[in-house]
Formats: structure tokens, sequence, C-alpha cells
């Protein structure tokens, strides 16, 4: 069993020695999984985002052959720098505990290493946070329709002829003379006086 934290650029810290126990706080009940009879891994059986917070030892030099060290020994000043970047890029990275259901982002909120000194043990403390993107649904607003309208209806004309007058027109048109006052307000512009109109002339019989 090994844990791993690796950024988006591959660059990969292998914890040298497990912790005793590697918790998941949140508000939902635990579930947990044995560590190499070392500790236990606990992890929530709910939705809520769990924050995940572990101690353990960067093994100094002096332990460098320890048989409890996983892979090759790694300067605890390499690891403190590396997780102090990944730290400070503020982006998420993958935590990895092989043998366990742990595979996900994290956020590293806290990371504090305790320095006595890298020939010797420096202890550590690190605080994650599940990162988990925000998926929401939001509705496509629908395009703006154009408003139909209704087609203006085409305005009828009539060309005058000889005899014709304001009145007789209305009465073609409307049924009732004393209605060619709608036809004189609509062709006002080439009826000087509603008496007088002439031959040839096109008006608009609104």
């Amino acid at each position: 069993m090994d844990i791993y934290l690796t950024d988006k650029y591959n660059n990969r810290i292998r914890f040298p020695l497990l912790p005793e126990t590697i918790s998941v706080n949140e508000s939902s009940r635990y579930q947990s999984y044995d560590l190499m009879d070392i500790g236990e891994v606990k992890l929530p059986a709910g939705e809520n985002l769990p924050v995940i917070s572990w101690e353990g030892v960067l093994p100094g030099e002096a332990r460098k052959s320890d048989p409890y060290i996983h892979g090759n020994w790694t300067h605890p000043k390499e690891i403190v720098s590396t997780l102090s970047q990944f730290r400070s890029s503020e982006e998420k990275v993958t935590l990895l505990i092989t043998e366990t259901p742990i595979n996900k982002y994290v956020y590293i909120d806290e990371f504090q290493v305790t320095y006595e000194g890298f020939a010797v043990d420096s202890r550590y403390s690190i605080i994650l946070s599940e990162a988990k993107d925000l998926n929401v649904a939001t509705e496509m607003a629908a395009a703006p329709q154009p408003v139909s309208r209704p087609a203006p209806k085409p305005s009828n004309t009539y060309t005058v002829v000889r005899g014709d007058c304001l009145w007789n027109i209305a009465i073609k048109f409307y049924g009732k003379g004393s209605l060619y006052t709608r036809i004189y307000e609509a062709n006002k512009n080439q009826i000087k006086d509603p008496h007088w109109i002439y031959p040839g002339q096109v008006f608009v019989i609104p």
C-alpha cells in the first residue's frame, strides 16, 4: 500500500512511511480500511465533501535504509519543497492510496512540518479537501422568436376619372357618401380642396 500526490504536470510525491491513521472528516458516518496493520483509512458513506488529514514522518538520512520505507528514500527537504509548490499553486492534485478506494482530486489546505534537522526524522501534518467540479444545471434560454406581426393590409387605390367627386368615390367604397372625409384625410397631400379633384389623380382608399 502506498500514498501518492500527483499534480497535473505529473510531478509525484510518494510518502515514504505510512501514517498511523488517515481521517476523512465530515458529517456523514465513516467506513474504515486497514493500512497494513498500522492504522486505518476512514471513508465517508455520505455525499458531503470530505476533509482528509493525517500526520506522518519524513525519515531523515539516518533512516534511509529503514525497511519500512516505501520505494527509494527521498530527502525530506525535497518532499517538503514539492508539497509547498503543490500548495502554493492552489491547483488540485490527485490523491491515490493504493489498495483502497481513495483516488480523487484534492486541494492542499494546510501543510506543516517540524524541522528537526534533515539528518533525523521530520514530522509533518497535512489537510486536504476533496475537489469536485460544480455542475450547475442551467436551462438554455430560448432564443427570442421574432414577433409575428400581421402584414399590413394593402391599401386600395383609386384613379380619378372625369365626373368623379369624393362623395361618389366614398359611396363606391364605403356605401356612404358622407365618409368622403376619410379619403380626403388620407390624401391631403394631393387634395387642396375636397370639392376639386382631377382625372388621373391616384388616391389611397383607407
